[in-house]
């Protein structure tokens, strides 16, 4: 049974859609993470959970209780929900000792123990010495530490979090996310996540949402959401090079592989997806890779046994330290290219391969005609 229930949410500003219709259900002691660009309707969600957004229409359930539904005209306090928020900003009182921002939530429930659970949730976030300083000659760290035992010190059974670290630098930030989820696993509560960062939503969560304009583009475990895109907005969300051509057919060898034709004519092969996702052949196609799995190397004649692998030219390289970044000209189109440091500057010439089980095929979106290129043959269509 669902511990969050979400169905048919809809909420707009002005003739804005920012949440279209979105169903969702988490389980409980589950951390789901609402990934996604900004303006994709992911904090409007959050906000609407939380009571701090009226949503249009919609139904929302959380631990049994219904929290809002537009049929029936119900929609609770934020007060009256039961949950632990933890925005983006750190949100902390500067005129309050630590201990005194912690203990508020419990002082306007009217807890008596609150010192005690006070000095229980502050040892937990590793901010045992320092409860009767300020807030604010805290690091940032340690503010956003604040904001979250703040959140969980009341025991809610759900917690929803509002990009919390956006505001940290990289190394914190990465500290902090093993932080969040070693307290979530100790406190067995239901998370709610939003982020814009890929890395975050997979590294914490069990499901992923993946927004794009008010609407659910792809959910799923990490693993398959980061792996394999469903869509042209998901690949490139995710960071997939995406190459534009036509579907030319299925390799003749009856492996699962297909190939594609780019407008140059150059032919590009790749796994065979589903067969919801394949396009018809002469139909606009994408074969969409991660730049980590894109080879590159010197061009040298090829035994008659091996692929010859695609021509292309680097235009850009950029130094990362123990690996390179590269933008790479094939066909006509540019991939970005993640590899080990190879010393290839702007203007050389390379060999680009790519594994077929490291390729995905999507349909297309562009128009036939601005597919076509000088070598594509009518026979080909």
């Amino acid at each position: 049974m669902a511990f969050v229930k979400i169905d048919g949410l809809r909420k707009s500003f002005g003739t804005l859609a920012a949440v279209d219709g979105v169903s969702l259900s988490v389980s409980q002691g589950e951390t789901m993470a609402l990934l996604g660009p900004s303006g994709c309707g992911k904090t409007t969600i959050l906000r609407c959970l939380a009571g701090l957004e009226t949503p249009e229409a919609g139904y929302i359930e959380i631990a049994g209780k219904v929290v809002y539904d537009s049929a029936r005209r119900i929609n609770l306090m934020p007060e009256e929900r039961g949950l632990g928020v933890v925005f983006q900003s750190y949100a902390v009182w500067p005129h309050m000792t630590v201990a005194e921002n912690v203990g508020f939530p419990l002082k306007v429930r009217g807890v008596r123990d609150r010192a005690e659970r006070v000095k229980r949730i502050l040892e937990l976030v590793g901010l045992g010495d320092g409860s009767a300083k300020l807030a604010t000659d805290l690091s940032g760290g340690q503010q956003q530490r604040v904001a979250l035992a703040r959140a969980l010190v009341h025991e809610p059974r759900l917690v929803l979090f509002d990009e919390p670290m956006s505001n940290l630098d990289a190394q914190l930030r990465e500290h902090m996310r093993m932080e969040v989820k070693l307290l979530q696993q100790r406190l067995a509560f239901t998370a709610i996540y939003v982020t814009h960062d890929q890395s975050e939503a997979f590294a914490l969560a069990e499901t992923v949402v993946l927004m794009n304009r008010g609407r659910i583009e792809a959910l799923g475990p990490p693993r398959e959401i980061a792996s394999t895109p469903r869509s042209e907005f998901a690949a490139r969300f995710l960071g997939f090079n995406v190459l534009e051509g036509v579907f030319h057919g299925h390799v003749p060898d009856g492996s699962r592989h297909v190939e594609i034709m780019l407008p140059d004519g150059t032919i590009v092969r790749g796994a065979r997806a589903d067969s919801a996702l394949v396009p018809a052949a002469g139909r606009p196609a994408l074969l969409c890779v991660r730049r980590e799995h894109v080879q590159l190397s010197t061009p040298k004649p090829a035994a008659n046994s091996e692929p010859a692998g695609i021509a292309g030219a680097i235009r850009a390289a950029s130094f990362l330290g123990l690996q390179e970044e590269y933008v790479v000209d094939v066909g006509g189109q540019q991939l970005r290219v993640i590899h080990p440091a190879m010393g290839y500057s702007a203007g050389t010439t390379v060999t680009v391969t790519l594994a077929p089980e490291r390729c995905i095929l999507l349909h297309g979106t562009r128009s036939d005609a601005a597919l076509q290129g000088p070598h594509q043959r009518t026979g080909d269509r």
